[in-house]
């Protein structure tokens, strides 16, 4: 009687130590008084990859991961996933209820067969990884901002992967401020427009969007009054940091890659299709602390030279010249702008054979029109009848010369530092598109080049532009303040 009175005791302390740990955890997922939940129906089965689930609120992104094989099932994958968010405490912080958690138990009530019930607001998670099954749709890509001072208006256009998405979510917070917008949109629109409010004093703001794939059509959940993202599987993220009163465009935000590609851009080829194993995501800090992102500070310094992941380009199929690419859109005709991309040779200092990598921009089109992978190879003519490898070229490396492993940055214009190949880039008369590309040609099968993201001016529409010169010495300070806290980070 006493062994079973134990056990029992045992079973019931246990379940009362769930409940007081979503209760716990509960009071920051609340509406009013009732708990907001999110759940993600996965359906079919794993592709070979990492999965990858993440929460973002703010600047900062907590997420965990774990390595998915070919066809495993849902339902498996959500009980794997569910553990691991459990026994993680990026996702949950189970520090309010003094370390004694039943993680078990917590995985247990969150694995609903293929389906993964969180504490959350819909909206507030996200999938990334290489993962390409699960029914898991593809991100939202080239997300662009601009602000009109006339009417003080944020102008934000993107373009959706067709046939992904039934609705998206768009979020905003204005810089060193908890005030900010956002909502979910049916249909999905590939533009919104928003006001700055007149309380608010800067121009600064950050702005995150994914899609989303329901699991009931959008109009009977309207007409049932059920929350759009409230059980629907989310995308990656496109985010965009908007600085300098508006009028600059640049990509700062720490988020992991889907399918090895950065948020907001594109794989390319000359080859009959691209090749996934030539693009992968990098972590600069990787060997310190593989848990970095779990408690990145909120000065984290907010920079291209700073960033911690970057995109991996790895050499392409001998004859065959491939990169990435991204559009900003909603440009404005007759005004200039200055481009400032963040790139690193790697270790091709000791790379065999002829190679050549090069960041290009140039105006595309109207409309979001693109580029053709002839194009942005450089065998076929640009819009703006240029041809050949110079043909928007801001900074080009190859044999003898390189970063020598370092990240560097480069300009658009006449400046003594970083690039200056071509001029700063005005817009002509009937064009609102800038395609901007990386492109690789090597002959070494190792051979590998990296970057971390490009920021756009526009300098027409700014008062006092920030001097090239100015840039670097606020990035490198910026680094500088990220390598100390990892440093004493991989000291504790």
């Amino acid at each position: 009687m006493h062994v079973k009175m134990k056990g029992m005791f045992n079973s019931v302390n246990k379940a009362l130590m769930v409940i007081a740990v979503f209760y716990l955890l509960c009071s920051t997922f609340c509406y009013g008084g009732s708990i907001a939940k999110t759940r993600i129906p996965f359906e079919g089965n794993a592709s070979d990859g990492t999965l990858v689930i993440g929460y973002k609120t703010g600047l900062n992104t907590n997420f965990v991961s774990i390595n998915t094989s070919t066809d495993e099932s849902a339902e498996l994958a959500v009980a794997r996933l569910a553990s691991a968010i459990a026994w993680s405490d990026s996702i949950y912080d189970y520090s309010r209820v003094g370390g004694q958690v039943d993680r078990e138990a917590v995985a247990a009530k969150i694995a609903l067969g293929a389906t993964l019930e969180l504490m959350g607001f819909p909206g507030e998670y996200f999938l990334a990884g290489s993962q390409t099954g699960l029914g898991i749709p593809k991100p939202p890509l080239c997300l662009s901002c601009f602000y009109v001072t006339q009417d003080g208006t944020y102008h934000l256009r993107w373009v959706n992967p067709p046939g992904e998405y039934d609705c998206v979510r768009i979020k905003w917070r204005y810089a060193n401020s908890d005030k900010g917008g956002g909502d979910f949109f049916p249909g999905p629109p590939n533009a919104y427009t928003f006001k700055k409010p007149s309380d608010v004093n800067g121009l600064d703001l950050d702005v995150w969007l994914m899609g989303f794939r329901h699991k009931m059509p959008v109009e009977d959940m309207l007409a049932n009054s059920i929350p759009l993202g409230s059980n629907a599987v989310p995308s990656d993220i496109a985010a965009i940091h908007v600085t300098s009163k508006g009028h600059c465009q640049e990509e700062t935000h720490e988020i992991p890659f889907y399918g090895g590609i950065s948020p907001n851009w594109t794989p390319w080829s000359t080859g009959p299709e691209v090749e996934k194993a030539g693009f992968e995501q990098g972590n600069r800090y990787a060997s310190v602390a593989a848990d970095v992102h779990d408690d990145l500070p909120a000065s984290h310094p907010r920079g291209l030279l700073s960033k911690l992941l970057y995109q991996v380009v790895k050499a392409p199929p001998h004859g065959v010249v491939h990169g990435t690419y991204r559009k900003f859109l909603g440009l404005t005709p007759g005004h200039t702008y200055r481009l400032t991309a963040c790139v690193s040779t790697l270790g091709m200092e000791s790379a065999s054979g002829n190679w050549s990598f090069s960041v290009h921009a140039a105006p595309s089109g109207s409309g979001g029109k693109g580029l053709t992978a002839k194009q942005m190879a450089g065998s076929a003519s640009l819009p703006t009848d240029r041809k050949g490898p110079q043909a928007g070229r801001i900074v080009s490396y190859g044999p003898g010369k390189t970063t020598r492993s370092d990240f560097a940055l480069a300009f658009t214009g006449d400046n003594p530092i970083g690039g200056g190949e071509i001029p700063h880039i005005v817009m002509p008369a009937g064009m609102d598109t800038l395609t901007v590309w990386v492109r690789f040609r090597c002959s070494d099968p190792e051979g590998q080049v990296a970057f971390s993201g490009v920021k756009l001016e526009d300098l027409t529409a700014m008062e006092e532009p920030k001097r090239p010169e100015e840039i670097l010495e606020e990035e490198n300070a910026a680094e500088i303040r990220l390598l100390k806290w990892m440093q004493k980070k991989a000291e504790r």
